[in-house]
């Protein structure tokens, strides 16, 4: 979920007919806050058909697409599409752009989570399963500025597109990002152990200013999403990968 200009957004996940909705596609969506009534802002569904990305997984491919993480940025929203490996911005009136074709540089890494800081974007990712400890990362974003045109020409503000700016690697199935209040940036690990996911094991990291990666909170089990309250405190989604009820949020005091 996202607030842009006081509104209620969020990206909607498990629609369109690949996932058994065929009426309620993949879509961002604006939540009327006084009566609980949404409407659908962009199909994104439709929007990942006529924009493929250019190097999709055969094995591991979801026609609708899987759209996983959302935040606002000055006059747009942005979401991260995991299955594809494709970042998009969306307008209020529900335009919808591609800002980077992560498969394109990085080829299917599940690209899951998104933070904006001055202008860059950091995306971090999941992975693929079985896990391979320390062989996620979070990559930096940022937006390529070509040189001014030639006299004569204007310029095209198709050429600004974000690219890839640098990474840090050791992490492991990341599927939450976020940067505190220290100004350090955070992740949220839904499993870092070896195989496949595993109850008790999840955790927060954050990386120090000297690039080391330090735990912050252990013991998880399968946790999904994070956000820093307004309190200072960090609340995280617990058992958000587990079986239907048994979801928990959990109120993280950071050290």
């Amino acid at each position: 979920m996202a607030f842009l200009d006081g509104k209620l957004y969020a990206a909607l996940e498990g629609g369109g007919c690949s996932h058994g909705n065929p009426t309620i596609p993949n879509a961002i969506i604006e939540v009327d806050t006084a009566t609980g009534k949404w409407k659908i802002v962009a199909d994104l569904s439709a929007f990942v058909k006529t924009n493929p990305a250019k190097y999709t997984n055969e094995a591991d491919f979801e026609p609708d697409g899987v759209p996983y993480s959302l935040i606002a940025y000055r006059d747009r929203l942005y979401t991260v599409e995991s299955n594809h490996g494709q970042l998009f911005s969306i307008t209020a009136q529900g335009e919808v752009r591609e800002e980077i074709d992560i498969s394109e540089a990085e080829a299917h890494i599940v690209p899951t989570s998104i933070a904006e800081r001055n202008g860059d974007f950091f995306v971090g990712n999941l992975g693929l399963f079985p896990i391979t400890p320390s062989s996620s990362k979070i990559l930096t974003l940022s937006l390529n500025r070509y040189p001014d045109p030639a006299p004569g020409l204007d310029p095209s503000p198709g050429l600004q597109r974000l690219r890839v700016a640098g990474s840090r690697a050791g992490f492991t199935t990341i599927v939450a990002v976020n940067f505190g209040p220290d100004g350090l940036l955070y992740a949220l690990e839904l499993s870092p152990g070896a195989g496949f996911p595993a109850l008790g094991i999840g955790k927060v990291v954050r990386l120090k200013g000297d690039g080391e990666i330090e735990d912050v909170a252990t013991g998880l089990s399968v946790p999904t999403g994070m956000t820093f309250g307004p309190d200072g405190h960090l609340y995280v989604s617990n058992f958000g990968a587990a079986s239907p009820g048994a979801g928990e949020i959990v109120r993280i005091t950071i050290p």
